[in-house]
């Protein structure tokens, strides 16, 4: 037990040293290409979302894929909640466009799991919906967001563009071995004090499976470089869903109890999201006051699901 522990706080440390590497030389890579926030926040949103989609791909063969259905669930309020809010906490505020013509479709999007599992389950022609509807909003999204990085006054943006992007993917290797292993040790760790399935896969998991979302939102905004995160956020987001749909394709189906538990999940996500995009809006700026908000909202679905199981 206590090697676990060492090796967990060994691994937090090293999960923030490969963000930091990784939102620095995307932020290299992206102002010498002149990309668009758009185009870096679905990069980043698409490979924060690999620790997820590899426990859905586990979790298939051995006829648990529910769990899966809970941790992306389950993950989309982490990443709203726990990871938007705790930095909009320790970061006082960040201002925003308060466009809503990008981030209401987006939104209604990640909502839409909600609506097809109504019936208890998100089917494989529910799955192919997903995919279409990802297609749509990605090319809706490419003609919208036309920003693109600003350049870092505290940094040089010199450097070799072939080397950044060889300390990318080694950042994104890091990222995903250090999630996916402190993800297993969590699992062994609390497993000692008779956790049961369906917590470990809709708490623990989304929070293990969603740490390199909240180590790039942290650094991202310690660098300067607000837009990235919120914009890499809402593209995660996305990816849980569209990684929702290709195991529901995958699996076949992917059953949810439409149980307690499942309502409390709906209702904070929805609430989550909801509260989200109105301090999107009020004010042009997300301040510390609406993280609190945000975290507690995190915290009543945490103890709402652990009263109902």
């Amino acid at each position: 037990m206590f090697l676990d522990l060492v090796l967990l706080a060994t691994l937090f440390v090293a999960l923030g040293v490969f963000a930091d590497m990784l939102v620095r030389h995307v932020r290299h890579i992206a102002h010498a290409l002149k990309l668009r926030l758009f185009v870096i926040g679905i990069i980043l949103g698409v490979f924060t979302t690999m620790p997820d989609f590899a426990v859905g791909l586990n979790a298939i063969p051995q006829g648990i894929v529910s769990v899966s259905g809970g941790n992306l669930l389950g993950g989309i309020i982490v990443i709203f909640g726990l990871v938007l809010g705790i930095s909009l906490i320790l970061h006082r505020s960040i201002l925003t466009d308060g466009a809503w013509k990008a981030l209401i479709p987006s939104i209604a999007f990640i909502l839409s799991p909600l609506i097809l599992a109504a019936d208890g389950s998100i089917s494989m022609y529910d799955g192919m919906l997903i995919l279409a509807l990802t297609g749509g909003l990605i090319y809706y999204l490419h003609r919208t967001d036309r920003r693109v990085l600003a350049p870092d006054p505290q940094r040089s943006e010199g450097g070799s563009l072939p080397i950044s992007v060889l300390w990318v993917m080694g950042s994104l290797a890091g990222i995903l071995l250090a999630s996916n292993i402190i993800v297993d040790t969590s699992v062994r760790v609390l497993e000692n004090f008779g956790v049961s399935q369906f917590i470990l896969g809709a708490l623990i998991f989304s929070i293990g499976t969603n740490l390199p979302e909240f180590t790039i939102a942290i650094t991202s905004w310690w660098r300067k470089v607000p837009d990235l995160s919120v914009s890499h956020l809402v593209s995660s987001g996305l990816m849980n869903v569209t990684a929702l749909g290709i195991l529901a394709i995958l699996a076949g189906s992917i059953t949810l109890t439409t149980g307690y538990g499942y309502m409390i999940l709906a209702a904070s996500m929805t609430i989550t999201l909801l509260m989200f995009m109105l301090f999107y809006r009020t004010g042009y700026v997300l301040s510390r006051v609406e993280g609190l908000y945000l975290v507690g909202v995190y915290c009543f679905f945490v103890v709402g699901t652990l009263l109902t199981h």
